[in-house]
């Protein structure tokens, strides 16, 4: 059996220190902190916060958005049409309240966010 020596003093010092930041919420000292955090999300994509640099290239350079191409693909087709049967007959359900749609509600696909919106969140409000 090989028995490794190891210095416990630099063990010690890196767990006193990780304890004392933080215990007193200096956690800046040992982090760097970035605007917008580790996560792209669509509030911080809209302003201009991208996680990484290759998260902000790729937005960049993805294909612009196209409406026929997205209102013509037949999951959309099918899924609109299975939309109004369910509607006309009172069983279509808002995925946002759970409640049944009454009859006379406009209804989107999409309903609170447009397909446009949907797809690409290069949309300045």
């Amino acid at each position: 059996m090989i028995k490794q020596e190891m210095d416990w003093s630099k063990e010690l010092h890196n767990t006193i220190i990780q304890s004392l930041v933080t215990t007193f919420g200096l956690d800046f000292l040992l982090f760097e902190d970035k605007k917008g955090g580790d996560v792209d999300t669509i509030h911080n994509v809209r302003q201009g916060i991208y996680a990484t640099e290759e998260e902000r290239k790729k937005f960049e350079q993805q294909a612009q958005y196209n409406s026929h191409e997205y209102h013509k693909h037949n999951n959309y087709i099918q899924t609109n049409k299975q939309a109004k049967i369910d509607h006309q007959s009172n069983k279509l359900i808002d995925a946002y309240t759970g409640q049944v749609f009454a009859p006379n509600d406009k209804i989107n696909l999409d309903h609170a966010i447009s397909a446009k919106k949907y797809i690409t969140i290069k949309v300045v409000f």
